[in-house]
């Protein structure tokens, strides 16, 4: 049985290390800290999700990194999970209109977040 892979594109490295404890024994992970990270390692890796943090600053790469996913016939089908610190309201209608497929508020509950993540590798 294939082990799905996960990018996690996470600034802080609380969060970073958080993740990879939490999702190391059932899942293939891969951490990007920075834009250039990202952009380098989607287009040539396979990922089964995308999980991006929207930080308060730089909002606008998270949801040009969902824009760079969507437009690419290659990656449009990937799940992106995007997690959000700041629940404004232009934040969350930004995300959803740049096509994320889920958003959640940090800090979120580990069983919500693990039952989003097998949602969206379910589909």
């Amino acid at each position: 049985m294939k082990i799905p892979k996960i990018l996690f594109v996470e600034y802080d490295s609380l969060s970073k290390r958080f993740f990879s404890d939490l999702f190391e024994e059932h899942f293939q992970t891969e951490f990007c800290d920075d834009n250039k990270c990202f952009y380098e390692n989607i287009e040539l890796l396979v990922f089964d999700l995308v999980v991006i943090d929207i930080p308060v600053r730089g909002e606008d790469e998270g949801l040009k990194m969902i824009a760079t996913i969507r437009s690419s016939n290659k990656l449009k089908n990937i799940p992106v999970l995007c997690l959000i610190a700041h629940p404004f309201e232009s934040s969350i209608y930004k995300s959803y209109e740049a096509s994320a497929d889920i958003l959640l508020h940090k800090p979120v509950l580990n069983e919500i977040l693990i039952n989003a993540i097998k949602k969206l590798l379910d589909n």
